[in-house]
């Protein structure tokens, strides 16, 4: 009688987990890491390119400050220089924010994964409980 109680009250609580359309929690999870991958991957391809974007917005500020001090038009060079500048923050700022996003997805995924291996009663690949304080 009392595996019949936890059985009913598993099922009521995993149908409440699950997404609409889909009634196999695995089923869920897998479809939900699959499209967290993808947006990790998407996300990681976006910080490399904004990531060489800096670069070469850095390149730029060097470039325009050293045609200054070689003699250049000084009006120019601090104009390129300090758009260069601003281009610069800018990339930081998105790179910093499409590198949060790929953490966030590949954390999503991670613990998909850890629910297809609850469901699954794969122990193994349960991840262990995070304390919430160091010892």
């Amino acid at each position: 009688m009392f595996v019949g109680t936890v059985d009913r009250h598993f099922r009521a609580y995993v149908s409440s987990m699950t997404t609409q359309g889909t009634p196999d929690p695995v089923q869920d999870y897998a479809s939900r890491a699959a499209s967290a991958d993808e947006t990790a991957m998407q996300a990681d391809w976006r910080a490399r390119r904004l990531s060489w974007s800096r670069l070469g917005a850095a390149l730029v500020v060097s470039l325009a400050f050293t045609y200054s001090a070689r003699g250049g038009a000084a009006s120019l060079a601090w104009s390129v220089g300090a758009l260069g500048a601003a281009a610069f923050s800018v990339f930081v700022m998105l790179h910093r924010r499409a590198a949060t996003a790929a953490t966030r997805a590949r954390a999503i995924a991670a613990a998909c994964r850890a629910g297809i291996a609850r469901c699954t009663r794969d122990w193994q690949n349960v991840p262990a409980p995070r304390l919430l304080m160091s010892p």
